[in-house]
């Protein structure tokens, strides 16, 4: 007998979910940095699962099983 109730759906993970893109930093010396989940990182540094490919002033790509996607920095 199954138990009465509704059941959640699993939630699926994504690799655009898992990264929260914090801010970027700009370096003559150690180049651009990211902030991305309270850890700054630089290009091909992994953050989990995900690579990080590029970072320009406003916007990091990132890389998950060959599949690319962008994160933009919030102006306010």
């Amino acid at each position: 007998e199954r138990l009465r109730g509704e059941r959640r759906p699993a939630r699926r993970w994504s690799a655009e979910g898992s990264v929260r893109l914090q801010g970027i930093v700009s370096s003559s010396e150690s180049g651009s940095k990211a902030i991305v989940n309270n850890e700054v990182v630089g290009v091909g540094q992994w953050i989990g699962k995900v690579r990080v490919v590029r970072i320009t002033a406003v916007s990091v790509t990132f890389e998950y099983k060959g599949r690319r996607f962008t994160k933009s920095v919030n102006r306010e």
